[in-house]
């Protein structure tokens, strides 16, 4: 199992990070982001984007066939910007987005 906090810099600072964690499991290679936490600004939003779309990139290389994250279902932004990027909805907080390896 390998877990990485991944972590995105703007303008001379830390602006958001990110945990992925990607483990080989009986049914294959699973990938998992958590804690997304970026600032609440527009450069924030960029970061966390960067930040997914590189975790995503490093699941693809491990092997995953798909990526799952869990966010607040109270975080309306944040989970819309899932749907933006191609995860869908599995249940409250959870989305997933199939990778092609």
């Amino acid at each position: 199992m390998a877990v990485e906090v991944l972590a995105g810099r703007r303008n001379g600072g830390i602006r958001g990070t990110l945990t992925l964690a990607v483990y080989r499991a009986p049914g294959g290679v699973k990938a998992r982001i958590d804690d997304v936490v970026a600032e609440q600004t527009k450069d924030g939003q960029a970061v966390a984007l960067t930040l997914i779309r590189e975790a995503v990139r490093r699941a693809v290389v491990a092997g995953a066939p798909a990526i799952r994250v869990v966010s607040k279902p109270v975080l309306p932004v944040a989970n819309s910007t899932y749907e933006q990027i191609g995860f869908t909805q599995e249940g409250p907080g959870i989305y997933r987005r199939a990778l092609h390896t």
